[in-house]
């Protein structure tokens, strides 16, 4: 999970790249209707009615192209807000060794899981997939420490839909945690 100022800047961020292309598109829109409106471009049109039409078609592209640039705020203020029927973040386990989420995922590969699915891991865990990783290779990925001990899991490249997913830590910790469906290297 993102921490919450990390989410702030970068929607802040988002917030004033669109404004500036709104502002941008605005100016652009002006400046091509006051050189349309001049007496030099009306002069050119076979009547007023063509005039009048280079003018509609002119407001409707911009108007279209500042509700792409609002749809592109939208979207990217989706990925900040939870759905309103989105579960509540699970607590951490509480009972045996202290599992505790971390923004950090794993340094390296150092073992593998094999027949578990995400469900299964968050169930072990205590909490869903809580780190954001490279969004091209790893769709879920979770950074924790066990007992103190910086851990990781994620699926590299879609490998969790046929139940395998990389590992970082200890062995110890997922051989505790997955038990024979946990492999070293």
């Amino acid at each position: 999970m993102t921490a919450p100022q990390d989410v702030d800047i970068d929607f802040m961020l988002t917030v004033v790249d669109v404004g500036k292309k709104l502002k941008d598109l605005n100016e652009a829109r002006s400046a091509l209707l006051a050189e349309l409106n001049s007496g030099f471009y009306q002069s050119r049109f076979a009547n007023m009615e063509d005039w009048a039409k280079a003018n509609r078609l002119i407001k409707s592209s911009f108007d279209k192209a500042v509700g792409m640039t609002l749809f592109s705020l939208e979207v990217q203020i989706r990925r900040f807000v939870p759905p309103a029927d989105a579960p509540a973040p699970a607590e951490p386990k509480t009972d045996g060794p202290r599992i505790v989420p971390s923004p950090r995922g794993g340094d390296r590969k150092t073992g593998s899981l094999f027949g578990v699915s995400k469900t299964e891991i968050n169930k072990a865990l205590g909490f869903t997939p809580n780190v954001k990783d490279d969004e091209s290779k790893v769709t879920a990925s979770w950074g924790f420490t066990f007992d103190g001990q910086h851990c990781g899991i994620w699926d590299y490249k879609g490998s969790g839909r046929d139940g395998e997913y990389s590992t970082f830590g200890p062995h110890a910790v997922f051989t505790k945690l997955f038990g024979a469906r946990y492999k070293a290297g």
